[in-house]
């Protein structure tokens, strides 16, 4: 099980994003990435456990950008 939580700019100076992938034959792993923030960036072919090659769905969470509105004044 994982639990998400926002990301806050103190979590870890250093993270500018975080990366999540599924399996193709589990869909319902893509909506729950989807409904916490994450979007779909791409696949990524991955060996599968029957040694065969699956292309594994490839999603991004940005990190918050908050000084972003610190320039906008």
């Amino acid at each position: 099980m994982v639990t998400l939580r926002p990301l806050s700019p103190d979590d870890a100076p250093a993270l500018t994003r975080m990366e999540a992938m599924h399996h193709p034959d589990n869909p319902a792993s893509g909506r729950v990435l989807t409904k916490t923030g994450f979007t779909r960036t791409g696949t990524c072919d991955r060996y599968a456990d029957d040694g065969t090659f699956a292309a594994y769905q490839v999603y991004a969470l940005p990190k918050p950008q908050d000084d972003v509105l610190d320039l906008v004044d």
